[in-house]
């Protein structure tokens, strides 16, 4: 018998096998998934609680004025994970250069592809990430230092090869398994202080009668706060909250330099 043809036999195997199995334990796959996707869809419901708790906390606003199931929420959630993804896909890129590099694979398509994706990702934050001051020598050392702590990841992540037999995985699932929890709450941590830096550094906001800030919008009504301008500086009076219905208001976008948000 030619090797081609036992190839086939062992992959019609393997697929017939695999086959098998899914037939054999439909119901507990069925169940498992079910399972997983109500653990889901129960944590994406924690982090939008935990999204709206920082924002109104944020602005002392009644916390139960937060309209649940925001689409513009999960279109958010949707561009984070996108984002994450891309983060991954940054430590895998700086995983190929190492290898190539190993194998002296210096000038290679793949290398060059790799570095390209790795360079704009990084010049995306840097420029995309509010601050006072952008000029070309601060974009240049801010996206410098990004890729530093990203390769240091990238290591970490990225290690030697472990012994991969049966025992070794086994110990390794486990592992990581019991590590998850502390992980979701790490990320929620970072994910609450994430929206505290984005409000502390927010510049942008639409104002009505140069006296009311809008600070939460729905399809139907607007949370205002009372504010003052004084020139480009604009002050925003926390916990004076007024939700009025948004038709035929007529509010100006402004990017203001300054903005102070204080107690009344």
């Amino acid at each position: 018998m030619s090797k081609k043809k036992q190839k086939k036999d062992i992959d019609s195997k393997e697929k017939i096998s695999v086959t098998e199995i899914i037939q054999k334990n439909y119901a507990w796959i069925i169940g498992g998934l079910t399972f997983f996707g109500i653990i889901v869809r129960n944590l994406l419901k924690f982090i939008e609680y935990i999204t709206g708790f920082a924002y109104f906390s944020h602005f002392c606003i009644d916390h139960n004025l937060y309209n649940y199931q925001n689409e513009n929420y999960f279109y958010e959630l949707c561009l984070s994970i996108i984002f994450v993804l891309a983060c991954i896909s940054v430590f895998y890129c700086f995983k190929q250069i190492k290898d190539n590099t190993k194998k002296k694979e210096y000038i290679k398509s793949e290398n060059i592809v790799d570095s390209l994706l790795i360079i704009i990702f990084n010049l995306y934050i840097v420029v995309t990430t509010p601050r006072q001051q952008v000029n070309l020598v601060s974009v240049i050392i801010l996206t410098t230092i990004l890729i530093i702590i990203e390769f240091i990841l990238s290591l970490l992540i990225f290690k030697e090869e472990k012994d991969n037999s049966p025992i070794q995985l086994k110990r390794d699932l486990i592992n990581g398994l019991k590590t998850i929890p502390f992980i979701v709450i790490i990320l929620i941590g970072l994910h609450y202080a994430k929206i505290n830096i984005d409000l502390n550094l927010y510049k942008q906001y639409r104002i009505i009668n140069n006296n009311k800030v809008i600070v939460y919008s729905t399809i139907d009504y607007y949370i205002t706060l009372d504010c003052t301008i004084n020139n480009d500086e604009l002050t925003i009076y926390k916990g004076s909250q007024e939700k009025i219905e948004n038709n035929n208001i007529k509010s100006q976008l402004i990017k203001f330099d300054k903005v102070e948000i204080k107690m009344k």
